[in-house]
């Protein structure tokens, strides 16, 4: 469900038209798998973190031969949080990273004291 929110909030396409057959031109709701591929043309790693959890959350939530441990729950928390801090505070880091290339050095460097390059 988490990862169902957070697709919404980075307005990944929610329902796509359906191309061919009977019911060609209306439109069918899209699987998670889907969004977090859509997501990943943009934001691969992040959504590389969201497909784990999503595969996780398939185990814990369907009956099935195996059952998730809190090693599983405690690593889609993990992935989860890596997923956010790359999708919101990654763009700030890959900014800075370019103009530090640019500048080919420190961003907030202050420049010696006349002094201290006299000596």
């Amino acid at each position: 469900v988490a990862v169902e929110t957070l697709m919404n909030e980075c307005k990944v396409q929610e329902r796509a038209k359906i191309k061919k057959g009977e019911n060609k031109g209306k439109f069918r709701v899209l699987a998670l798998d889907e969004r977090i591929k859509k997501f990943g043309e943009k934001q691969g790693h992040a959504a590389t973190q969201l497909m784990a959890i999503k595969w996780l959350g398939n185990v814990g939530s369907h009956a099935g031969l195996e059952e998730l441990t809190r090693h599983d729950l405690l690593d889609a928390f993990e992935h989860f949080e890596y997923a956010l801090d790359l999708i919101y505070n990654s763009p700030d880091l890959v900014k800075r990273a370019k103009h530090i290339n640019k500048k080919k050095g420190p961003i907030r460097a202050k420049p010696k004291s006349r002094r201290r390059q006299e000596n």
